[in-house]
C-alpha cells in the first residue's frame, strides 16, 4: 500500500508546530524520541491533511496529546481517527494530565501498543492469501 501524502498546508503547519510543541509534548517527546520504545517516532507528523503529534511509522501508531481546547472539538478528533483508521492507522489519545501526572502509565500504554502492533502480522496486501491443495 502507498503511503498517503501529506498536503503542502500539513507541511507548513507541522514545521510551525514543530517550533511551538507544549509543555506535555515536550515531556512526551523526551520519553518516545530516539526510539527509546522499540520504534522511531516523528513528531508533529504532516499525514494527509492533518498533523499528528506523534507518529510511528513502522507500526502505523498516532500519538495525540490533548489539552483543554480538545474537551471543545471533540467532534474534530472523532473526525480525524475515524481519517485515520481508514488507513490503518492507530491512534492513541492522552491528556495533558495523564503525561504530567502519569507518565509511567502513559509510556506503559504506549509500550504495549508498539508491541502488539509489531507481532501482528501484516494485513494482506491483494486479498487474503490463496491456499493450494493437491486434489
Amino acid at each position: 500500500m502507498q503511503r498517503p501524502r501529506a498536503l503542502p498546508l500539513a507541511v507548513q503547519r507541522a514545521r510551525y508546530l514543530r517550533r511551538r510543541m507544549t509543555a506535555a509534548e515536550r515531556v512526551l517527546w523526551c520519553e518516545l524520541r530516539n526510539g527509546q520504545l522499540g520504534v522511531s517516532f516523528r513528531r508533529q507528523h504532516p499525514f494527509l491533511d492533518l498533523v499528528l503529534d506523534f507518529y510511528a511509522p513502522k507500526v502505523q501508531l498516532a500519538v495525540e496529546v490533548d489539552g483543554p481546547v480538545h474537551d471543545m472539538r471533540i467532534a474534530d478528533d472523532v473526525r480525524r481517527d475515524a481519517t485515520l483508521a481508514r488507513v490503518s492507522v492507530a491512534v492513541l489519545r492522552f491528556s495533558n494530565d495523564d503525561v504530567f501526572a502519569r507518565l509511567d502509565q502513559t509510556l506503559g500504554q504506549i509500550r504495549r501498543e508498539v508491541l502488539q502492533r509489531r507481532t501482528k502480522p501484516p494485513p494482506p496486501r491483494n486479498g487474503p492469501p490463496r491456499l493450494r491443495g493437491g486434489s
